[in-house]
């Protein structure tokens, strides 16, 4: 690609008249560092952080057990890392991210065009962030394929550089106030497609919209520089424009998994700020959606080794009791935090109250081998990782084996433990263990991988698809005339139905119910005893699966299961010290229809 005007180019971008336009910020910070007891030292509010002779700013991670997302931020020409700070103001906007701000060698980064003092220095800008990202993973806990760049003016054109050479590192990437280089437009490849945007005011005079004929530093247009990585992304494809508000228009690639996307505002200048867009929040939103791990308000990823737990907390009480629900399967085995969005919102104006996803359920990762012992060996560790003590737990279904299996491998966790409330949960007797070993559970270890094979090829998804559906239809009849309605979070249950659908949660769902026979054998011998009060809330849902029985001798075997689980039931919450509460009802779904019964038994025992 050749340009047909020369036009001098003065001094990198006329650097002198252009460090604020560029740079987002004229104020270099002389405040001298003062130490912050380790190896990093305070500058301005920020750590300053140096690797191999280069500096990086960020806040202090206060919570070093979450596990967490990683964005950077690169400044302008001429600019700093506090200036892009105090522009910017990522590092405020989600407690879900670190938020790093790199600080460029000279007055530029980079960028890849080989064209500016950057590049005849030899600087390497690339392996600086290789160098960053390597010191962050060993250093805090980070999200596996969840890193993020965003910069400005030549900031942004530098994450252009990073998204043509380490596409296989960065999630997503956010040029705002640039449109491309000639030479980085030649030249850019990458194998691995990655969400990328270009925000950009179409009356921006520094680095034109419309792009600029030079002979060292020419300019493509920023909707050529979108179609180059649009082309990239799905080798050749269509673009739409859609106006989205007033002087501001969109241009997308629709129907696809990975978003290219530029956003035009008319009338703005070489800004951060493009009015009417807020940049910063719309960069956030632009991130949340690329996110694999997209998080609702109040939930966190807690690492475990190289596992992530899903664990929400709404609103934080520390000066109320305690809540930690666990949940369990329903009719279709789906045993995610789905089935407390309702119940969690509802407790949490009298209880600071926790909702932990077993690996592989809810927003938590997967792994190869979930099961009931698997949560019971990391439980222990997610409440030190927590600070939890004076726990009441709350236990949905099979859930209630969870507690009981990290009570035998970990005294400390059962002195953590001030109370437990089950809500139709398993029942720890020969007969019943039976039942819940037999179908399905017999028969998916019997067949085995002939069954993880068939699943995995996707011969169980409309089956799926239809099961979903049912339940969705189900807690919505449920909830059409409830009184309790009013406090159910659907946003959330609704993201957490999401993640049903994928072959992979089915595997899950699979490999789990195949490891549950283990599970019941590590509990079979359980016996109820005074140590900790256990509240036992029955519905009568054996019915519906007494009804259904195709056999005489099935039939008696559930009804003798329904039998000797009430009474089994009452002799716990008796032994223990907790209470035995009824429910005339078949249905199962206890966290959504009888909230209130739930809160006076927690209350109960929140005051022995």
């Amino acid at each position: 690609m050749t340009s047909n005007l020369f036009l001098p180019r003065v001094l990198s971008l006329t650097l002198a008249a252009l460090l604020v336009g560029c740079g987002g910020s004229n104020h270099i910070n002389d405040e001298a560092p003062v130490s912050n007891g380790n190896d990093s030292k305070m500058v301005g509010g920020f750590e300053q952080h140096e690797v191999n002779e280069r500096f990086y700013y960020m806040k202090p991670v206060e919570n070093t057990n979450k596990a967490y997302k990683l964005l950077f931020a690169f400044h302008g020409s001429g600019g700093n890392s506090q200036g892009m700070a105090a522009m910017t103001k990522l590092h405020e906007q989600s407690d879900d991210y670190l938020v790093v701000y790199p600080k460029s060698k000279n007055e530029e980064w980079n960028e890849g065009c080989r064209c500016n003092k950057a590049d005849r220095l030899g600087v390497d800008d690339l392996g600086f962030v290789d160098d960053m990202i390597a010191e962050l993973k060993a250093k805090y806990q980070l999200i596996d394929g969840e890193i993020y760049a965003t910069g400005f003016s030549q900031g942004g054109l530098f994450v252009q550089n990073l998204l043509c050479n380490r596409s296989e590192v960065f999630n997503a990437i956010v040029t705002v106030g640039a449109p491309m280089s000639y030479q980085l437009g030649d030249s850019c490849s990458f194998d691995t497609p990655t969400h990328y945007r270009i925000m950009h005011g179409k009356a921006d005079t520094v680095l034109p919209y419309t792009g600029r004929s030079h002979a060292n530093f020419g300019l493509l247009s920023s909707p050529q520089a979108i179609k180059i990585i649009g082309n990239l992304n799905y080798e050749s494809a269509l673009s739409t424009d859609k106006k989205v508000e007033q002087g501001v228009t969109l241009t997308y690639y629709p129907n696809r998994a990975i978003q290219t996307e530029l956003i035009s505002v008319d009338g703005a200048g070489h800004s951060w700020n493009l009015s009417p867009i807020n940049t910063t929040q719309s960069i956030m939103e632009f991130f949340e959606k690329a996110s694999k791990h997209p998080l609702p308000q109040g939930s966190d990823l807690i690492a475990i080794n190289e596992d992530y737990y899903h664990v929400r907390n709404v609103t934080p009480q520390t000066d109320k009791p305690t809540v930690v629900m666990l949940s369990g399967a329903n009719l279709h085995f789906h045993s995610d935090s789905a089935w407390f969005a309702l119940l969690q919102p509802y407790l949490s104006t009298q209880f600071n109250v926790y909702v932990i996803d077993r690996l592989g359920q809810g927003l938590s990762s997967n792994t190869s081998a979930p099961s009931m012992q698997k949560f019971a060996t990391d439980l222990p560790v997610l409440f030190e990782k927590l600070d939890l003590s004076n726990v009441h737990l709350v236990s949905f279904a099979n859930s209630n084996s969870v507690p009981l299996i990290a009570m035998q491998q970990s005294e400390d966790f059962k002195q953590k433990i001030a109370s437990m409330l089950w809500m139709d949960p398993d029942i720890l007797l020969p007969h019943s263990i039976a039942q819940y070993q037999g179908y399905p559970v017999d028969i998916y270890r019997e067949w085995g991988q002939h069954l993880i094979d068939h699943v995995s090829a996707g011969k169980w998804q409309e089956k799926m698809n239809g099961k979903i559906a049912e339940e969705q239809a189900h807690v919505e009849s449920l909830l059409e005339e409830s009184e309790f309605a009013q406090h159910m979070d659907w946003d959330y249950f609704n993201q957490i139905m999401q993640t049903r659908y994928s072959i992979e949660a089915q595997l899950i769902r699979v490999n789990e119910m195949m490891n549950y026979h283990d599970d019941l054998e590590l509990v079979r011998n359980w016996q109820p005893d005074s140590s900790i009060p256990i509240t036992v809330i029955d519905s009568e849902f054996e019915q519906l699966d007494i009804e259904k029985a195709e056999t005489e001798e099935a039939r008696a075997g559930l009804i003798k299961w329904e039998a000797e689980g009430r009474k089994w039931s009452q002799e716990v919450a008796e032994i223990s010290g907790g209470q035995y509460l009824p429910i005339t009802s078949t249905e199962h779904l206890i966290p959504l229809t009888h909230p209130e019964l739930i809160k006076q038994a927690l209350a109960e025992l929140a005051n022995q």
